[in-house]
Order: C-alpha cells, then structure tokens, then sequence
C-alpha cells in the first residue's frame, strides 16, 4: 500500500479544520451522580475526611439523606465517635433525635469504644447532643437506654452526666438496670457511682438474679466484694422522734436538729445520703448551697439539685404561728411541756436565720442591709439557752429534792372503810363473849 494515498487526510487534520482535536485538553470525567456522592459520604465519614464531607453537602446533599445499610449521617459519624463530624452536622441541622433501627445518636455514642474514640471526645459529643435537645430517657424496642449502654462501655464521664438528666431506675425487657449493664461488663468504677447514686443492688432481674449474683457467676472478685459489703439498713442514723435538753446545752448554741434533717433528705429523695449530713446542724444543711454540698461529699451533680430543689421548696413555704406549741397560763404543765415549746421555739428561730441566710446566697443582697435581723435572731438564741440552763438546774432541784414514796396508799374515803373495820372487830367480840357466857 502506498501512504502517499493517506496525504487526502492531510487537510482534514489541519489547523484550519472546525473538526480538529486540541490533545492539549482532555475530555471532562463523566459527571458524578447524586447516588456516588452518597456513597462517598459514607466513605468520607468512616475514614472522617471532614474536608470531603463539607464539599459534598455544600453541593447540595441533604444534611439528613439517607445512606447505606439505614444509616444516616449523624448517626453513622456518632457511632464512630468522631467529633468534628458531629458538631458540623450539627450545626447544618441535623436530627439529634434520629435513630437507626431505634438506636439513637446518644445511644450510638454511648456504645463507642475507647480504643475507637477517646472517651473524652464521646463525653464532648454526648454534652452538645443534650444542649441541643437529644432525649436521654429515649429506649431501644428492648428498653435499653443511653445509660446503660454508657455504664456497659465503662465512660465514667457520661455515666455521671446522664445521672443528672435521665431516669435511673429504668430497666430494659431482662429487668437489668444500668447497675446490672456495668456488673455484667465488670466496670468496677460505674458501679461505685451507681451505688452512690442510690441504685439497689439487691433488687433482682426477671429470672431472680441479683446484681451480686451475676458478678460471681463471672467471677468478677472486685464487684462481689464490692456487692457483698454490709450496707444494714438505709436509714443507718437512728430517727429521734424527740429532742433531749442535753442536746441545747452542750457547748454549741443551738441543737442539730438531726430528725429535721433527714426528714427533708428523705422528701428529696437522697436518704441514702445522710451519713454525710450526721455532724451537720440545721442551719448549715438549710442553707447550702452547691459549693457546700460538694464540700460536705455529695459528689454527683443531680443529687446537688434534688437536694437544692428540697431546699428551695422548703423555703418557700410561709410561717404560721400554729405551728409553735404553747402553754395557756392558767394550765398544769410539766418541765416536758416547757422544753417541748423551749425546743419548738429554738427551731423556728434556726429556720427564720436559714432563711435569711439562704435569701442572701440565692439574690446577692447586701449582708448589711440584714445584719441586725441575723444578730437579733442570735441573741434570741442567747436568751434560750439562758432559759434551757435555768430549766436543767430547776429540774434538777426538783428531782434532789422530793423523797422516795415508802408506801403507796389510797386516801379517797379511808376513813368510812376504817369505821367498817372497827364495827366488825367490835361485832366479833360481843359475839365472842357472848357464847363463852352460854357455855359456862
């Protein structure tokens, strides 16, 4: 074949032709369909390329599409516990409250393991959800919560935070609590903060299992020394339904109050916390505060609120003067009586400083502007103790003084029953005499 028959194909691969290829400048890539860009996002979030992830919902990707396997996501980047990616969603608009099968973005962040997300990180993650309206008492079809997902993995941290804002005692189709979630994994440290919070151990499953039970069938040593501890009863401070007067005369100014105390613990709902209050008087409980109440050893932060709530809501109520026994002038009364209303009184004094004392705390009102309603209530206690002490000596008098009883008799009508002794003995004598006359 001849090539010079090819030199036709010289003109039409000339410059000049309208038809001529520019090899300078490749052909485009097909465009990339919205079902690709889907799968990348999938892609981009597992390996958590934050750069590829912003470029493909700013070109138009729904912040709540739907990806692969029913994932979605926030709740694909919340189950790997990635941080960034979370809070950028978030941001866009994504559904805090979206789910996977039921499983919600809180839960999925709860269940990240530390060697896949720090702990920290999954901590950062579960605070902005709840700020931003993630629901915490949200369950699985098998009633599992965020909680007991969280005390499974062992996060201290959100175990703590979900305390504060969750139901405790919720428990999932097998009657297991969180409790029972961080036994089963051996997470020695969430135990200890569920037993502080007030979680029963001795309350058993649906099959009759107990906390402890489940620890030794697992041989977990630490959690069945843990469990096995002898806690006794709850209300381990005896309840003194009355005040001695000793209590007013020791060297403080006024009593502790200690009935009053747990009283208001158990109507908070924190009883199993009042072997921290046993050394703390009224005063000082009815006006903590939070700082306090960390100080005293109340360590988590939702048993600082129900106690604060206690408190406020306590104060609030308004003072009746029914409420101070007292004795009618012209009436018998005994020592009891007077250091039952002695003791009435020093009470309300304590309440009407606590509160004056906790008004102050809560509004940053000046102390001065009260100073001498608080130094007049102090005298007042001055006074009553003065008066307790002239009680104690009076009452002591009395009792040195008064002698024994050697014999108890009956007074009423003695004399008629005497008379009736006499006329017999004289019956019997006349009658006696009378026979041994006859006889002689």
């Amino acid at each position: 074949m001849d090539y010079d028959d090819y030199d036709d194909f010289d003109d039409f691969l000339s410059d000049d032709s309208d038809i001529s290829v520019n090899m300078n400048h490749p052909r485009p890539p097909p465009e990339v369909t919205y079902e690709q860009k889907l799968q990348n996002l999938f892609f981009y979030i597992m390996r958590g390329n934050l750069e590829g992830i912003c470029e493909l919902l700013d070109s138009g990707i729904e912040t709540n599409c739907a990806l692969q396997d029913r994932w979605k996501p926030l709740t694909l980047a919340a189950s790997v516990g990635n941080e960034q990616i979370v809070h950028e969603l978030v941001v866009r608009g994504a559904d805090v409250n979206d789910h996977r099968d039921h499983v919600t973005v809180l839960m999925l962040v709860c269940s990240c393991l530390e060697k896949n997300s720090p702990f920290e990180k999954c901590y950062e993650i579960v605070v902005e959800l709840i700020e931003c309206g993630a629901k915490a008492d949200a369950c699985t079809r098998r009633k599992e919560t965020a909680l007991m997902f969280a005390s499974g993995i062992g996060n201290a941290k959100i175990v703590e935070k979900l305390l504060t804002c969750s139901n405790i005692l919720a428990e999932d189709q097998r009657g297991w609590n969180a409790l029972f979630w961080a036994v089963n994994s051996n997470k020695v440290e969430i135990v200890k903060i569920l037993l502080n919070a007030g979680l029963n151990h001795t309350k058993p499953d649906v099959c009759g299992n107990t906390p402890l039970e489940l620890a030794k069938m697992q041989e977990f040593t630490e959690i069945i020394s843990l469990l096995s501890e002898d806690t006794g009863d709850t209300m381990c401070v005896p309840m003194k339904n009355t005040y001695d007067l000793e209590d007013f005369l020791s060297e403080s100014n006024r009593p502790q109050f200690l009935p009053d105390i747990l009283s208001i613990l158990y109507g908070a709902r924190c009883e199993s916390l009042q072997n921290l209050f046993v050394d703390t008087d009224l005063l000082a409980f009815l006006s903590s505060n939070e700082n306090s109440l960390s100080e005293l050893g109340v360590r988590l932060p939702y048993q600082r609120k129900r106690i604060l709530m206690g408190l406020s809501n306590f104060h609030k109520h308004l003072f009746k003067k029914k409420s101070i026994p007292t004795v009618p002038k012209n009436a018998e009364y005994t020592t009891i009586d007077v250091s039952h209303a002695l003791f009435a009184a020093v009470r309300h004094l304590t309440v009407m400083e606590a509160n004056l004392v906790y008004i102050l705390q809560s509004n940053n009102h000046d102390w001065n502007e009260y100073a001498e309603s608080i130094s007049s209530i102090r005298r007042k206690f001055i006074f009553m103790k003065k008066v307790a002490n002239d009680l104690d000596r009076l009452t002591q008098q009395w009792d040195h003084g008064s002698k024994p009883v050697d014999l108890i008799i009956r007074t009423k009508n003695s004399w008629l029953k005497l008379i009736k002794k006499f006329t017999y003995c004289g019956i019997v004598l006349i009658g006696g005499t009378f026979l041994i006359k006859k006889i002689i």
